[in-house]
Formats: structure tokens, sequence, C-alpha cells
């Protein structure tokens, strides 16, 4: 994995683009190895960087990256569960071990999040009332599902949850009606029959965080 990392950074640093490498992490436990993503590059930038779950491997890469990019990105949420060896803090691992180039952070589900509601305002776009009204479905009510729900609902859509766990699920649909503004007419709740046809949605997103619950016919 090292091998094809340094390879990586050999293809970089040929380019005359601006250099990013970012450091993202995920819920899950602790692992000896990490994830590469592939490079990626636009008019302006040439980026990738890897997914990980442990303080010592992040330590390792970022000697490693120390000065060879112009920017590194470091994922700001604490997602990854404690482990034997203490807590996991990738963010802290990154600045006290970087010393030459300049640390940015970011947080990978609010960008998520905030393409999603980019792209169903774009697509509403010509509709005087936008989302306004729409009902839309969200499959999957996790951290992503429930914060782009509140969004949609704010700008008055018609929103609809479902999540397996359905204690849960009536939590997450107390909340986003006890917060949302109190002149807000629209509401969250929940989808409760899946059989009786998608049809009458006029959008559906899925959030889930394992198997695709949306098949194209």
């Amino acid at each position: 994995m090292f091998k094809e990392l340094k390879d990586k950074i050999k293809i970089v640093s040929k380019s005359k683009k601006i250099k990013i490498f970012y450091f993202g992490n995920t819920a899950g436990i602790e692992k000896s190895e990490f994830q590469l993503t592939s490079i990626r590059e636009n008019q302006n930038f040439i980026y990738f960087g890897v997914i990980l779950y442990n303080n010592s491997l992040t330590k390792k890469i970022s000697k490693l990256i120390d000065g060879k990019f112009d920017l590194i990105f470091v994922d700001l949420e604490k997602k990854v569960k404690p482990t034997s060896s203490g807590y996991v803090n990738i963010e802290r691992a990154v600045k006290d071990t970087i010393k030459k180039t300049r640390i940015l952070g970011y947080k990978g589900n609010d960008l998520t999040i905030q393409a999603c509601e980019t792209l169903i305002h774009y697509l509403f776009n010509k509709d005087k009332r936008g989302i306004g009204g729409k009902k839309i479905l969200i499959l999957g009510a996790g951290n992503v599902g429930f914060k782009i729900a509140l969004k949609l609902v704010e700008c008055g859509a018609e929103l609809y949850l479902l999540r397996r766990n359905k204690k849960i699920l009536k939590s997450i649909i107390q909340v986003i009606n006890s917060i949302k503004p109190k002149a807000t007419v629209a509401k969250a709740q929940q989808f409760v029959n899946f059989n009786s046809g998608l049809k009458k949605f006029d959008l559906i997103i899925g959030a889930t965080d394992n198997k695709s619950l949306i098949f194209l016919k």
C-alpha cells in the first residue's frame, strides 16, 4: 500500500498544478491499512488522499507527504470509535506531524449534504415554488439523511423518511419537526408503506450506508 502511495506522490509531483492531499476518516474500527483514493485533477488542481482509521498510520503518512504538497486537507469529524490504544484523532495526528505544508480542515459529510442540496434546488429551479410542496422521500435517516431532511423541510418540502430502526426514526422525525422554524408549515413524516408505490414522489434520495434501495428499470 505504501508503494502505491509513493508512486502517486511521484505522479502528482510532476504536475505544475496546485497539489492537494487530503486525509479522511469514516466510522469503523482501527485497521492496519488505509484506503487510497484515485488521483483527480481539474483546470487548477491535482489531488488525491487517504481514508484511514488510526493515529500511527496518520503520522507515518504525514511525514511522507509533508512539504510535497501545496495544501493538506484533514477531515475534522471525529467518527472513529475508541480502540484499545485510546481515542483516534486524525486531525490531531496530522497537526502534530505536518510542519511544512499548510493545513486546512473540512467536513466530508457536510460537503456531501451541501452538494446534494444545491443539486436539488437546481433540479427545481424553473419551478416558481422551488421545492416547496414537493413530495420527497429519503431512504436512510442517518447522519447525512437527517441533515438533508432538515434542510429540505425548512425549504417547504413534504418530506418522508425511511430507516430500518423505527424507534430511532421516530426520534429523528420528532427532532426535525421540533427544531424547524415555527412558521414552517412543512414537516417530516415516516414512510410506512413501501408497497404502495414510489410514483407519487417528485424526488427520491438514497442515503443508506449499505446496500442501495433504488433500482432503475
